[in-house]
């Protein structure tokens, strides 16, 4: 145990900080000396009146001693992500665009993991984000995945929450055949088995895409040859 030590006093620092905490904590600037008294008291519950009488010094340790205690993880039991379906795999989408701050508990929920300590909620999305990329990777085709982009595009801006919902909700109107009444139960299916089915749908597509290209190119040679 991490203890901070105030005024000849020993305030212990904790190792499993809840969700709350972790929540609040993620709210400040870690670098902003402002900010370090109210880090301290989330993580340890030190009055902040203690914190008042501490020098700068001593809160900037204890900052870095909480910084510190939030890189812990602790493994927990999930379930095979594999296994998921594919409106669990757009739900986690949207909730990561929102960003963890936010949505955590309800990425939690969606994962069916139960916890309340955010030393075992970030390892187990960390370790979802790992697979999510793979993910990514095995279908890099049907995504357009580069994950090695040659140049940086400095007015790409990162998607939000409702570009997000936008572009799955035109994937899954596709699925249904444009009709709303089957996107839910397409939404349950298995996410493997409708990304391979999208994958075909690309390819096929392509594939009459190159006919057409290639039909036309020939009917350009012939009229060009008359």
């Amino acid at each position: 145990m991490i203890h901070l030590k105030i005024d000849n006093k020993k305030f212990p620092i904790t190792e499993d900080p809840t969700l709350d905490q972790w929540q609040k904590m993620m709210s400040l600037d870690f670098e902003y000396k402002g900010h370090w008294a109210t880090l301290i008291n989330i993580a340890t519950g030190v009055p902040l009146d203690v914190l008042a009488v501490a020098t700068d010094e001593q809160l900037r340790l204890g900052a870095v001693l909480v910084t510190l205690a939030l890189q812990r993880r602790r493994e927990v039991p999930v379930v095979d992500f594999n296994t998921l379906n594919l409106g669990q795999f757009i739900d986690m989408e949207y909730y990561l665009a929102q960003g963890l701050q936010k949505s955590i508990r309800k990425c939690l929920n969606t994962l069916e993991v139960e916890t309340n300590t955010a030393t075992e909620a970030l390892w187990v999305i960390e370790r979802y984000s790992q697979w999510r990329d793979n993910i990514y990777k095995q279908y890099a085709g049907l995504f357009n995945y580069d994950p090695q982009p040659l140049e940086e595009d400095e007015d790409s801006k990162p998607q939000t929450p409702f570009m997000i919902a936008k572009a799955w909700y035109r994937i899954l109107v596709d699925l249904s055949g444009s009709d709303p009444l089957k996107i839910d139960s397409i939404t349950k299916q298995p996410l493997k088995e409708m990304f391979n089915y999208l994958a075909m749908k690309k390819d096929i597509a392509q594939e009459e895409l190159n006919q057409k290209k290639q039909q036309q190119r020939e009917y350009e040679l012939q009229r060009n040859r008359r």
